[in-house]
């Protein structure tokens, strides 16, 4: 087994932690990850992206990701480009605070997300005293 999942935003932080949150919780499991990261060229603001590739046996590296399992978008701005390689059955799992429902993902399961509202229902963390 091979997953890809990519996930995908604007500014950078959340979706770099999403990422690593997910690799993680995948080598507890005790499978084989690898994650990278990218970041565009705007200093503020740019899109950011990052694979993470989680798999049963060794993967080699790094790998070449013609097609993705999985694409968590928290902004739309790049889904336009991730469409085409998305499997036949693959996961869309989109923030809809944010977007509408994306047109022709035929074949994908769409899941929606309201991602700002889970970060005003937690509130902020206090440190213990």
């Amino acid at each position: 087994m091979e997953r890809e999942i990519v996930v995908t935003g604007i500014g950078g932080q959340g979706v770099q932690l999403i990422a690593k949150l997910l690799a993680q919780a995948a080598v507890r499991e005790g499978r084989q990850v690898m994650t990278f990261g990218m970041f565009m060229g705007t200093i503020r603001g740019g899109s950011s992206e990052s694979t993470v590739v989680v798999a049963d046996a060794d993967i080699q590296s790094p790998p070449i990701v013609p097609r993705i399992w999985a694409i968590v978008a928290m902004h739309g701005a790049a889904l336009p480009k991730l469409a085409a390689k998305v499997r036949p059955g693959g996961v869309l799992l989109y923030n809809r605070s944010l977007m509408p429902e994306p047109a022709g993902w035929e074949g994908a399961r769409l899941i929606s997300v309201p991602a700002p509202r889970w970060r005003r229902r937690w509130g902020r963390c206090s440190r213990p005293a």
